[in-house]
């Protein structure tokens, strides 16, 4: 049993997969509340309201962002030491593809997409009027103990930061999905600039709130591929620094 976990968005979310078949998830909206929730959150997922002892993991996985500064510090240190006290392998992996891979699972028919050449595009508020940004392609996989094969997202470049006028201008063409976190006035605009382009289904998907079952799909993918991250090195994703003011109140002293 693999136990996955995210809170690099407002949304928290918590998955488990035996194998690449979803057990159990959760989703919640945490604010700012990351550490307070997790781990009561967590024993709820692991125990399924029962009395008796949590099921063993055998492997975590963690979101390392981009995301939220503090968020994503708490996932990725919870992680770490579960995967230090329960001595099992750890697997990290980016935010954003967590988001796409959710998108990608979520569908009644996942070989649509791939029928009809979706491509799809991950964001999340990232401050100063930009988004967190990267495109995905789709691939069909095989994979141990499940008959019918599995989509998975494969980045088609870095996560970026960008503003909107940008994410529209580097749309490839064809139908084009979009999930994540982003603002209303950030949404309105790129379904304006993506028009005709954008999968109608997309609309109204957020697939942010399920990040874990995206993180959970990935790691399995990259543990079946015998890869796995250390835990003394595996460190959070910010790709911008984050903002730290001077205080006012406790003004640094100066030279001499």
């Amino acid at each position: 049993m693999l136990l996955a976990i995210d809170t690099s968005t407002s949304y928290a979310s918590l998955a488990l997969l035996e194998g690449f078949r979803l057990e159990r998830c959760h989703a919640w909206l945490v604010g700012q509340r990351h550490s307070v929730e997790i781990f009561a959150e967590m024993d709820a997922l692991l125990t399924n309201g029962h009395a008796h002892a949590p099921q063993p993991i055998q492997a975590v996985a963690v979101a390392t962002g981009p995301g939220s500064f503090n968020g994503t510090r708490v996932a990725v240190t919870v992680a770490k030491t579960l995967a230090f006290v329960w001595q099992v392998p750890l697997i990290g992996v980016p935010t954003l593809h967590g988001i796409a891979q959710a998108y990608a699972a979520s569908p009644d028919d996942e070989l649509a997409l791939i029928e009809r050449g979706v491509s799809i595009v991950a964001l999340l508020e990232a401050g100063r009027d930009e988004l967190y940004s990267c495109w995905y392609d789709l691939d069909v996989r095989s994979v141990p103990e499940r008959a019918s094969p599995v989509v998975f997202v494969r980045p088609r470049g870095t996560i970026t930061l960008a503003k909107v006028d940008e994410i529209v201008a580097s749309a490839p063409a064809g139908v084009i999905a979009l999930a994540g976190e982003m603002s209303d006035a950030h949404r309105n605009t790129l379904h304006a600039g993506f028009g005709a382009q954008l999968l109608a289904s997309s609309t109204a998907r957020v697939a942010s709130d399920m990040c874990a079952e995206g993180i959970g799909l990935l790691a399995q993918a990259r543990l079946l591929a015998g890869e796995k991250d250390d835990p003394l090195a595996l460190e959070p994703t910010y790709v911008r620094r984050p903002n730290i003011s001077t205080s006012t109140r406790h003004p640094v002293p100066g030279n001499g």
